[in-house]
């Protein structure tokens, strides 16, 4: 442990003298030391300094949004988080008033935009913790759909619309790997997609963006609908919105 001490030492001593060097300082108010290993007892604190004061050892601390602890629980965490969230769920809840109050597609608006980011964000990360303290969230998860539904304390879990229905989604090429593929395979593959679904209407769709410009446009068998968007849209928008133009040309047509 001693000589693990040394090179994280001499570690902090050359980011310092670089911070220096190039006008940044690291602040010891912010500085703490974790040292994260799930075994009791096992050695005595180690001792660090930064710029001559000492860095205190703690059991959690929060970077970027996220409570860690030395054991990686993320019990902390996720306590913090459900208090977060009930007190947007508290104000959800004010909202709901069945007399003046937000309607379903609005409460659903705001939950999806204030407590789902929340859940959602570090998933990644604290999502190893063990499954007894992940099931803290789903209380805030069920009472967030229950208040944007309008439904009873006492309804039953599955019969909340916990789940977003899923599209059926076909694409067979997602099995070839394209640096190694031969052309020929694409071309004839997409000959073979074609003639299974012969008696469908191909409609295409693409979006792009360039300097000053970005496009969505729809192609049709006998006709194309292109539109032109603002230039600060994204490539991304400027897709769904092709989508978009699509989809509302179907339902006007008789397919």
């Amino acid at each position: 442990m001693g000589f693990i001490q040394r090179q994280l030492q001499t570690a902090v001593n050359n980011m310092t003298d670089w911070a220096s060097k190039n006008g940044f300082i690291f602040s010891p108010q912010k500085t703490v030391c974790m040292h994260f290993c799930r075994r009791r007892g096992l050695h005595p604190d180690p001792e660090f300094q930064l710029n001559g004061s000492p860095i205190p050892i703690v059991q959690g601390t929060k970077f970027l949004g996220i409570v860690f602890d030395t054991k990686l629980t993320f019990r902390s965490h996720i306590k913090h988080l459900k208090t977060k969230c009930i007190r947007t769920l508290n104000i959800m809840k004010v909202l709901s008033n069945t007399s003046w109050g937000a309607g379903k597609v609005s409460l659903m608006r705001i939950y999806r935009s204030l407590v789902r980011p929340k859940l959602d964000y570090g998933m990644p990360v604290y999502g190893s913790a063990a499954k007894s303290t992940s099931k803290m969230l789903d209380s805030v998860h069920h009472q967030g759909l229950r208040i944007a539904t309008g439904a009873f304390r006492t309804t039953s879990i599955p019969s909340l619309p916990w789940k977003e229905t899923q599209l059926d989604f076909i694409d067979d090429f997602l099995q070839f790997f394209k640096p190694s593929t031969s052309d020929i395979v694409f071309q004839q593959h997409f000959y073979d997609h074609r003639q299974r679904y012969s008696n469908y209407v191909p409609i295409y769709t693409d979006g792009s963006k360039s300097d000053n410009h970005v496009g969505s446009a729809a192609v049709f068998p006998d006709f194309t609908i292109a539109e032109t968007l603002h230039p600060f849209c994204s490539v991304h928008t400027s897709e769904l919105y092709a989508i978009y133009l699509r989809l509302l040309k179907i339902s006007t047509l008789n397919f």
